[in-house]
């Protein structure tokens, strides 16, 4: 076996970490292809970040498929678009979603309808006891998108609302602020008469001016949240597509602040990374300037540990290459091998024709 960097390491390029195998260079254990982290397998010359991710353009945990983040999603497409947490399907953002048949999981007593939490619910999505729709945050209202109880109507929040888009208490109208207003987007009380409220299409919540918005002040389309000018954003402040989280530009993210595409974690510039602060692309970890790295301020790539700033290192403040240990600023330094040889003694022979 010639000295290699890494560790018992079977992959068609140098790879650093123990047990890599597979095309490609690899950093971390026991993966297959490119890629960085644990137990993750490759499918395309573009792997995987994280752990246990089969497939490719994958960053997290346990996902199957193509472009996704986040933990346990199953993409059917390539790409598929997915981020969050336990989804099925394609261009999907948030956590239990398998495409228009959504789920069925309740919680409670005589719900008819998925994902309820309380008791006697008819409908989707509630929080509460007695509520008769989906998406209702609180007991006995009647109708969609209530935060309260004894409403009716949809996406009222408060109490005793009747009509649309109500926020305080006995609201008779759409889109009221403040309590006892009858009328059109109000904002008091006791007022009568027309306000202002969502300029868009299909919208559902106050001040959104897109298309097909869940929320407040959302500008994008297809979004669930506050303030998300990007599409098919679930979260807060997203101005990219298809993130889980809050203030995320990048495509497919899920966390915080993520700049890059297909991240899970926090404020990633770079691409397909599982960690926080990686400019570069398909590291675990955080603060990794280069690609491919398992661990934490590598500037270099493919490397396994901290602060490698050659490549395919395994151990830390290495400047060198394919090397294992720490400090080295030399090539395949630290490198073991070993290698069997067997001797096999010669056997005595002789053949006489003319002897009879």
């Amino acid at each position: 076996m010639r000295p290699a960097p890494g560790f018992f390491n079977a992959t068609t390029g140098p790879s650093s970490g123990f047990l890599n195998w597979g095309a490609g260079s690899a950093s971390g254990l026991l993966n297959f292809g490119n890629n960085s982290g644990l137990y993750n397998f490759a499918t395309s010359s573009m792997g995987n970040s994280g752990f246990q991710n089969y497939g490719s353009l994958q960053s997290g945990w346990a996902n199957l498929g193509n472009s996704i983040s986040g933990i346990y999603n199953t993409g059917l497409g390539a790409p598929a678009n997915v981020s969050g947490l336990l989804n099925i399907g394609t261009n999907l953002a948030g956590w239990l979603q398998n495409g228009p048949t959504e789920t069925t999981f309740s919680v409670g007593l005589a719900n008819l309808g998925f994902w309820n939490l309380g008791s006697a619910n008819i409908g989707n999505y509630n929080l509460g006891s007695a509520n008769i729709g989906v998406y209702n945050l609180g007991s006995a209202n009647i109708g969609d998108f209530n935060l309260g109880s004894a409403n009716i109507g949809f996406g009222n929040t408060g109490n005793g609302n009747i009509g649309i888009g109500n926020t305080g208490t006995g609201n008779i109208g759409f889109g009221n602020t403040g309590n006892g207003n009858i009328g059109i987007g109000l904002t008091g009380d006791t007022m009568t008469g027309f306000g202002g409220w969502n300029s868009g299409t299909g919208n559902i919540g106050l001040f959104n001016s897109g298309t097909g918005n869940i929320g407040f002040g959302n500008s994008g389309t297809g979004n669930w949240g506050i303030g998300n000018s990007g599409d098919y954003n679930t979260g807060i402040g997203n101005t990219g597509s298809t993130n889980s989280g809050f203030f995320n530009t990048g495509l497919v993210n899920t966390g915080i602040g993520n700049s890059g595409d297909y991240n899970t974690g926090l404020f990633n510039a770079g691409n397909t990374n599982t960690g926080s602060f990686n400019p570069g692309d398909y590291n675990t970890g955080g603060f990794n300037p280069g690609n491919y790295n398992t661990g934490y301020f590598n500037p270099g790539n493919s490397n396994t540990g901290i602060a490698n700033s050659g490549d395919v290192n395994t151990g830390a403040f290495n400047s060198g290459n394919y090397s294992n240990g720490f400090f080295w600023r030399g090539d395949y330094q630290g490198l073991g091998g070993f290698a069997y040889q067997s001797a096999v003694s010669e056997i005595p022979w002789s053949y006489d024709r003319f002897q009879h």
